[in-house]
Formats: structure tokens, sequence, C-alpha cells
């Protein structure tokens, strides 16, 4: 059963998940709190150290926002997308047909290794939302004060994950539709 679950991929994304969202998800509370112990008695934080006291600073969304915006830019245009495999300018001729599909072959390898990425950083979030709420019930403070923002955070992964994963599906299907398996 579990080396079914290791084996496959969606399997290996989801233990991949689990066990990066848990180390994220803990060490960024145990930072979140050492920091905010330092800023409570005084001290001085630089940038980075400011960050990640806030837990959940607006300033890390923009960013996920946008690439959330790139994705469903990318699910659109693939929707009448032809094969239009490229080939350098300084060649008169194109590839062969067997070279169009190897590279494709590579691009598909590509692009399923970064949306498996991009799964197990939606995740992640979620993963470590799940902590805070946890803590929250708990009774700390800290992470009842950082909720909303974690909530955001896990909302915006989740929404581009999920953006991620339709293009995905897409540029999967029409690689079928054009016989590049």
């Amino acid at each position: 059963m579990l080396w079914s679950l290791v084996s496959s991929r969606l399997g290996l994304t989801v233990i991949l998940a689990l066990i990066l969202g848990g180390a994220i998800s803990v060490a960024s509370f145990l930072l979140q709190a050492h920091y905010q112990a330092v800023f409570a008695a005084g001290g001085r934080l630089s940038g980075w150290q400011e960050f990640l006291r806030l837990g959940a600073p607006w300033q890390a969304l923009p960013p996920v926002l946008a690439a959330t915006l790139l994705a469903a830019l990318g699910w659109l245009r693939l929707r009448a997308a032809a094969p239009e495999p490229s080939w350098s300018s300084a060649s008169e001729r194109p590839p062969s047909a067997s070279r169009l599909r190897a590279g494709l072959r590579r691009e598909r390898s590509v692009v399923l290794a970064a949306t498996d990425a991009v799964r197990v950083l939606g995740a992640t979030a979620v993963v470590r939302l799940c902590l805070y709420v946890g803590l929250s019930l708990w009774g700390s403070p800290l992470a009842s004060s950082t909720l909303t923002g974690v909530l955001a955070e896990a909302a915006a992964w989740t929404l581009f994950a999920a953006v991620a994963e339709a293009w995905r599906r897409r540029y999967l299907r029409l690689l079928e539709i054009w016989g590049v398996g």
C-alpha cells in the first residue's frame, strides 16, 4: 500500500507536501515566535527577520498572484494552440518529426516537474494553515494573530495550484492529441 503510494507521481507529491509542509510550518512558527520575542524585548530586526516575525506578510502574496495570472493566461492561450515547435533561425529546414517529438517530450518532463513543484507548494501552504489553526485552537495568541494572513497565503497558493493544474491538464491533452506521449 505505502509502496504504491510512493511510486505514483501524485502519491509522492502528497508525501513530499506533508513532510515539507510540516517542516516549513513548524520552522516558520518557531522563527516567528523567536523574532516576535526579540522585537518585544526591544531588539532590532533586519528585513528578513521582520518578514519572519510577521508570519504571513502581505508582501509575499503579489508574486503568487502574478504567477496565478500568468498560468491563467497560459491556460487560455492553449485553447487554440497548434503544434509550433521551435527550431533555430540559422537552420533553413525544420527538424524531423522524431526530433520535434523528442523536444516536446523533454518539454513535457519540465512541465510535469514544475507543476508538481507548484502542487507541493500549494499543499505546503494548506498544511501550514492547518498547523496555525491547530495552534490557535490550542490557545496560541501568536498563531491566532497570524491566522488571517496564513489563510490568505493558503488561498493564494491553492488558487495558483488549481490554475496551474488546469493548465497542466490542457497541455497534456494537447500533447496527446499531437501524438506526443
